[in-house]
C-alpha cells in the first residue's frame, strides 16, 4: 500500500484493517476518558493517534474513526494542560506562602517607626 501511494495511486484499506484501527481508536478514547492520564500515555498517543490520523485520512477514509481519534487527543491535550496548570499555581502558592514570611530588615524599621507616630499622637 505505501509504495502505491507513493506512486500516487488510489489505494483504500481493507475492512478488516479498518476495523482493527478503530478498535485502537476506541482503546485510547476509553482510555482518555476513564483512566488518568500519565506521560507515558501522553507521549504515546500524542504520536500515535498523530499517526492513526494520518492513516485513516490516506487509507482508512471514515469519518467516525477521525472523530474518536480527534476527540482522544483533545482530552489528552486538555488533561494535559490542567495538570500543567495545577503545577504553576502550587508552585505560585508556595512563592506567595514564602513571599508572606518575608520579612526584610526595611520592613521592621517602618513598622517601628509607624508604631512610633502613633504612640506621638
Amino acid at each position: 500500500q505505501m509504495n502505491e501511494l507513493a506512486e500516487d495511486k488510489a489505494v483504500e484499506a481493507s475492512g478488516e484493517e479498518k476495523s482493527r484501527v478503530k478498535e485502537v481508536a476506541d482503546l485510547f478514547l476509553s482510555i482518555a476518558v476513564n483512566e488518568p492520564i500519565t506521560p507515558i500515555f501522553r507521549d504515546l498517543s500524542k504520536f500515535y493517534l498523530l499517526l492513526m490520523f494520518n492513516w485513516n485520512k490516506e487509507l482508512g477514509k471514515r469519518p467516525d474513526i477521525e472523530k474518536q481519534i480527534s476527540t482522544a487527543q483533545k482530552i489528552v491535550m486538555a488533561q494535559m494542560t490542567m495538570l500543567d496548570t495545577i503545577d504553576l499555581l502550587k508552585y505560585q502558592l508556595k512563592r506567595g506562602r514564602d513571599m508572606r514570611n518575608w520579612n526584610p530588615p526595611a520592613f521592621e524599621l517602618s513598622r517601628h517607626y509607624l508604631e512610633t507616630l502613633e504612640k506621638k499622637d
